[in-house]
């Protein structure tokens, strides 16, 4: 959209040199015009997600107190703003997954064993979450945010890869979890 429109803006300045020069030659006497133009590139910011993988919590991770996701999101991010972007990275909570075992939930309850039974009372999975991005880590608690700021580096689409390690509840349940969390590029 952008592209058609700085196209049209050239097309109209063109179109209007063109007409001054014609009209000198009608009335074959010297004509000399100034010309300024100036033009505003608005900020854009492109971004693709390329991979995110899952948080895999076993019975080691628990007993370490940490699960670390190497590369758990990579995002592809273009930008003409020199002045960089800003990343705003969010965790969400995972409540109902700490505490007892789903399976033991299950029992005495009417329900099967092995449904998609949660402990709406049982504790968050995570207490905090450290993002590493650049080389720069950053650390929030469960449900917190965080706005990184990106500087530019130059035209084109960037490889970004973020790296997470939650930090585990001690109450927190093994299992396979989508990754709890949101991102969102912004142009400044």
């Amino acid at each position: 959209m952008r592209k058609k429109t700085g196209r049209a803006i050239v097309c109209v300045i063109t179109g209007a040199f063109f007409v001054l020069i014609s009209t000198s030659a009608i009335y074959a006497a010297s004509v000399s015009a100034k010309l300024h133009v100036q033009v505003t590139i608005l900020p854009y910011l492109d971004y693709r997600i390329i991979e995110t993988r899952s948080l895999h919590v076993n019975t080691s991770d628990i007993r370490k107190g940490f699960k670390n996701v190497e590369n758990g999101t990579i995002l592809s991010i273009s930008t003409n703003d020199t002045n960089g972007y800003v990343l705003s990275v969010s965790s969400q909570a995972l409540f109902g997954y700490g505490g007892t075992q789903a399976d033991e939930l299950h029992k005495g309850n009417g329900h099967d064993a092995g449904t998609d039974f949660i402990d709406a009372n049982a504790g968050n999975l995570y207490t905090s979450v450290t993002i590493t991005v650049d080389g720069s880590a950053y650390t929030i608690p469960a449900g917190g945010s965080v706005d990184i700021l990106i500087p530019f580096e130059g035209m084109g689409h960037k490889i970004k890869k973020l790296s997470y390690s939650f930090e585990l509840a001690p109450e927190a349940t093994k299992g396979t979890y989508n990754l709890p969390i949101i991102f969102t590029p912004l142009a400044l």
